[in-house]
């Protein structure tokens, strides 16, 4: 936690030499992310970076969300936490119930403390992984005004302690066990990299239930980046929630979508996706989405399995547009030899507002 605002150029995470004796160079760089930064205010920006063969992520950015535990009214409630922040009065909080992800409301910390109470019980569900919510310790915050129907389990998140405005551009990424650029903060610039041999997808701007980590972005660019080879594990082949090269979206609610548009007004354009193992682009839950100028070599490339299934999709396209509002889908070009890859660009029904959606090519 705290202001944030790191700043690395020219650094590079890789195997170290071998060592004395070895018979073998090094597997690995690090046992798990190559960098990780959570709850800053300002996110990190690298430069010029090469990140590789680590053993999650290569950069993962990131707020949390909190799980309410108590109300009283609709304008102060206690909050299960996994991981402290040093939240303040008179930042702004946003609560979405957690049915459908929409959201009930913002609103401003009025009052603020951290408290111990052995009464409150912290939830565990929703949460894999090492991550686990805090027992014991909560938050107890007051809101200048009510949020209409505030209630126990939903979500609670705070867009200033989500390392937003991070960039990651001119950076390398290679051979990382998940993925290689995570960002879920607002206002990211992920530009001008080169991601391959992910085994998860290469580039994400995601909220992740499954760990608590959010928030949901607002106003990201994901733009003239090269992702090869990405996604071609077998967990994607057959039915994980690692679905594309590109992801921008909200996790799964069991074979199908959330209905909440947390994300707006995302860019994702003139990207480069070859030989990937899944869907080259897939976004969800974006209010607000322009999807322009990519270009996708190969998806599915070790075919089409059950990729997509727990979104209850199957793949008919390179690029998925599924549960957005305002879309424009212009100039895309999909290159794909599969049978079952009918068009470049699939916009489902749950979908509204497609503003534009011309000049994409099947190839």
């Amino acid at each position: 936690a705290g202001p944030g605002g790191t700043v690395m150029k020219s650094c590079n995470i890789i195997p170290g030499p071998k060592p004395n004796g070895a018979t073998a160079e090094r597997m690995i760089s690090t046992l798990g992310d190559g960098t990780h930064f959570q709850s800053v205010k300002n996110g990190p920006r690298l430069y010029n970076c090469t990140i590789t063969h680590c053993c999650d992520d290569g950069i993962n950015a990131h707020g949390f969300f909190y799980r309410v535990v108590k109300t009283a009214g609709n304008n102060e409630m206690w909050l299960a936490f996994v991981n402290a922040d040093d939240w303040a009065v008179g930042e702004t909080v946003n609560v979405f119930e957690t049915e459908d992800y929409t959201c009930r409301g913002s609103a401003v910390i009025a009052a603020f403390e951290l408290i111990y109470d052995a009464s409150l019980s912290a939830p565990q569900d929703k949460l894999t992984g090492t991550s686990k919510y805090v027992n014991g310790w909560y938050y107890h915050i007051t809101l200048d005004e009510p949020i209409e129907g505030i209630a126990v389990g939903d979500d609670v998140s705070n867009p200033s302690r989500m390392s937003s405005n991070a960039a990651v551009i001119n950076c390398t990424f290679g051979y990382n066990r998940a993925r290689g650029i995570v960002l879920k903060g607002e206002n990211s610039v992920i530009e001008n990299n080169t991601v391959t041999g992910s085994s998860a997808a290469g580039i994400m701007v995601i909220s992740e239930l499954s760990w608590a980590e959010g928030g949901f972005s607002n106003g990201s660019v994901i733009r003239n980046n090269r992702v090869i080879s990405c996604g071609l594990e077998s967990r994607t082949q057959y039915g994980s929630s690692s679905v594309a090269a590109i992801m921008v979206l909200l996790t799964p609610k069991n074979k199908c979508f959330y209905s909440g548009k947390g994300a707006e007004n995302i860019t994702v354009a003139d990207n480069v996706i070859t030989d990937t193992g899944a869907f080259g682009l897939f976004v969800s839950n974006c209010k607000g989405i322009t999807v322009r100028g990519n270009r996708v070599t190969n998806p599915f490339a070790a075919g089409i399995n059950n990729i997509g299934s727990v979104y209850g999709v199957t793949p008919k396209s390179g690029i998925l547009i599924g549960m957005c509002e305002n879309i424009t889908a212009e100039d895309n070009a999909v290159t794909c030899e599969k049978s079952e890859i009918t068009q470049a660009v699939d916009i489902l029904n749950n979908c509204s507002s497609v503003l534009s959606n011309k000049r994409n090519i099947l190839n």
